[in-house]
């Protein structure tokens, strides 16, 4: 019997941070919880690292919303709201217990899911004041 059920959301970052938290925290709650599901949506090119750690996972391209410059940003790219609708889509198709974020939530999100009754959890890195204010101020 499935005794928590997590979506963790990780975006493709300039390295493997955000993944490697995810992972983190999928492997101490699949530890405390064996009995627990998890799946990872994340953007990130670098989906070995949930490879090899077992970590089930769905890859979405990219978004013109990811704080990473170059090929992130052409046009092969989602739009914000493109990416929110499919990270959403997901999440309810998933039907979690909660959803973990990992530093960036995508815009919106939050709120959407709030409305639906899911829980949202913020793994928030070590951050400057001043980023964390803009991050506040943007919704990102």
């Amino acid at each position: 019997m499935v005794t928590l059920r997590l979506v963790f959301h990780a975006i493709n970052g300039t390295g493997v941070g955000h993944l490697s938290r995810v992972v983190a925290i999928h492997q101490r709650i699949r530890d405390s919880k064996p009995l627990s599901r998890s799946l990872v949506v994340t953007s990130s090119r670098y989906t070995k690292l949930l490879e090899f750690h077992e970590v089930p996972f769905v890859r979405l391209p990219s978004h013109y919303g990811e704080p990473v410059p170059g090929p992130a940003l052409d046009l092969r790219s989602l739009t914000r709201q493109e990416y929110g609708d499919l990270l959403a889509s997901i999440v309810e198709s998933w039907g979690p217990s909660a959803v973990v974020l990992d530093t960036h939530p995508p815009v919106g999100f939050i709120e959407q899911a709030s409305r639906r009754g899911i829980p949202v959890v913020l793994s928030l890195r070590k951050t400057r004041a001043s980023v964390l204010q803009r991050m506040r101020r943007h919704g990102t």
